[in-house]
């Protein structure tokens, strides 16, 4: 293909400054590719002569450097592109041609968006993309409409952007603590650090780890991907913690929902119920009571994010909704509280974060009972002592996130938690002998 050249020695005119008045009026184009030329002192190559005019006239100087830009537009404006290399620059006819990109990994609405945004920087603007993009929800694909050259631009910008994201399996545990019970455990055991606050989980969970009753080298099996030895022993310590509690009926576990996330996507948990509250009387021929439903629960939004050195950053955001059991107003409509937690934390990959301090008060019917007495039909019942316990309880959110190999899948992550959930209950059944042994020698 045989191609014109504009030198910069064509033109005589001389250029003794860096800025100028343009008058480009019924000035052709041809000619201002000469000018261009000699202004910037670069040899200009095109395939065909450009025909037309160009119409500019600026009201103040023009930094030499912008008038590529000038020229840029009127090809534009023709049908031709322009493209700037180290010294020289070649201006060739526009093909229009369209293509289609499957994409493989993201949705094609947020690939787009993407674009969208990427081609209003400043470089890209330069580039003068003439090009449509849309995207079809239903293939999950995006079609390009432009040159051949912009669509090759964008194709690339795609690869870059379409990339499979990491997973984090999120494991959230939902637990009531009884301060009462606690306590009683404390007194049973006598151990320390038996209190309804919400480092409750965590105390006795140091205390476990602290009394060597975890040994660090079963959990060697679980490090193979990212899980620390130290981390483990510290999840398999609140684990023991969790099950102590919970056999002796200290602990009552309301949910365990979990999450499979993609990387810095927000995923929320809903655990409660729509409960109908009387909102007021109407009295008439018939006395009408009015109900309306409230959600009563708690609601756990989470956004992980995988930074360095297998680390997890947890945005995480609690609100329990609850109705109040000792206050009510002059009518008897129940009151109704909120407690909110917002928090971010930086974990290890399998380390918990423990969320503590959502406090409610909760009226509890006990009953104790004279072994084998009480079971007497007809007499039993005076074995029997019932009474009732206004009751602390402190709502703890446990949540713990583990990063998905990329070789992997979450079958990996569930056979990983399996074995970890195998010794934790081995440990638990150790500390409880151990800790019957003591009480028996006291």
């Amino acid at each position: 293909m045989r191609f014109f050249i504009i030198s910069l020695f064509t033109l005589s005119i001389a250029f003794a400054n860096s800025s100028y008045n343009i008058n480009y009026n019924n000035l052709t184009t041809q000619d201002l590719i000469k000018v261009t030329a000699k202004m910037l002192k670069k040899n200009i190559f095109f395939e065909e002569k450009v025909e037309g005019k160009v119409h500019f006239v600026s009201y103040q100087k023009i930094d030499k450097n912008n008038i590529l830009g000038i020229l840029k537009a009127d090809l534009q404006t023709k049908g031709f592109s322009l493209k700037e290399y180290e010294n020289r620059i070649i201006i060739k006819k526009d093909e229009t041609d369209f293509t289609i990109v499957s994409i493989k990994n993201l949705d094609a609405k947020t690939v787009l968006d993407q674009l969208k945004e990427m081609l209003e920087n400043k470089y890209f603007k330069e580039l003068q993309l003439s090009s449509s993009i849309t995207h079809n929800k239903e293939n999950n694909s995006l079609m390009i409409v432009g040159s051949m050259d912009t669509i090759e631009i964008v194709k690339e910008l795609i690869s870059q952007l379409d990339k499979p994201q990491q997973q984090i399996y999120v494991e959230a545990k939902i637990l009531e603590i009884s301060k009462t019970k606690v306590n009683n455990i404390g007194a049973k055991y006598g151990l320390n650090g038996f209190n309804a606050t919400g480092s409750t989980l965590t105390t006795l969970s140091s205390l476990i780890n602290s009394s060597g009753s975890v040994d660090p080298l079963n959990l060697t099996e679980l490090g193979i991907y990212g899980y620390t030895p130290l981390t483990m022993k510290h999840a398999l310590s609140l684990g023991v913690a969790i099950n102590l509690l919970n056999q002796n009926k200290a602990l009552n576990v309301i949910s365990e929902p979990s999450l499979l996330c993609l990387n810095n996507k927000t995923s929320s948990i809903y655990v409660g119920e729509t409960q109908a509250i009387a909102t007021g009387t109407t009295v008439g021929t018939t006395t009408t009571t009015n109900y309306q439903r409230e959600d009563i629960g708690l609601k756990l939004s989470v956004t992980p994010r995988i930074s360095k050195e297998n680390k997890v950053t947890l945005s995480i955001s609690t609100l329990l909704e609850d109705i109040k059991q000792t206050q009510t107003t002059l009518n008897g409509i129940p009151n109704t509280d909120k407690k909110e937690i917002i928090t971010t934390a930086i974990v290890e990959n399998g380390e918990s974060v423990v969320l503590g301090g959502l406090i409610k008060n909760k009226l509890e019917e006990v009953e104790d009972r004279v072994p084998f007495f009480s079971s007497i039909p007809l007499f039993g019942e005076i074995f029997k002592n019932r009474y009732e316990i206004n009751d602390k309880v402190n709502l703890v959110v446990i949540i713990t996130p583990y990063i998905v190999p990329e070789n992997k899948d979450l079958t990996f992550i569930r056979d990983q938690l399996a074995k970890l959930d195998l010794l934790t209950q081995k440990a638990t059944q150790e500390l409880e002998t151990k800790l019957e042994n003591n009480t028996t020698k006291r």
